[in-house]
């Protein structure tokens, strides 16, 4: 319930601040960030992490807010490399090639496995409850997670 809280949050305030450039480490649930942070008017970028890495000002501790320093003074630079950001059908291409890397006999391996693939579509773990459509997740339907 907590994961689903933080989500809406952050939507809610992205979608009050003024449009502005917001640069991300790209990772598996960024793709998604960018499609909503564009819709919402936001011009989002994203960046491998080892090209934000020789940004971070303190080499030994790395943290959201040291991360944060670095996203800022890199996403500003007018030679930075960004990544393009994926479509919901490429990241689901990906996703299924993915999926077949789990050994057969590795149960235990694919309940979190399973969880990393539904995560880069924006559904955080635990059910489904509720009348949402689990495949509507990350294109704008409402799932409650429990």
């Amino acid at each position: 319930m907590v994961q689903a809280a933080v989500v809406a949050a952050f939507a809610a305030w992205a979608a009050n601040i003024p449009s502005c450039v917001i640069g991300m480490e790209a990772c598996s649930t960024a793709h998604h960030w960018v499609r909503v942070l564009a819709s919402l008017g936001h011009s989002p970028k994203l960046m491998a992490a080892e090209v934000v890495a020789p940004f971070r000002m303190s080499r030994g501790a790395k943290n959201d807010h040291n991360d944060a320093e670095a996203i800022l003074v890199a996403v500003q630079q007018p030679t930075m490399r960004f990544v393009s950001p994926k479509s919901i059908e490429q990241q689901a291409m990906l996703s299924w090639h993915r999926a077949g890397g789990v050994p057969a006999g590795a149960q235990v391996a694919a309940e979190p496995h399973s969880r990393g693939l539904l995560a880069e579509f924006v559904h955080l773990g635990g059910q489904v409850r509720g009348d949402a459509d689990p495949q509507d997740a990350g294109t704008g339907g409402r799932a409650e997670i429990a």
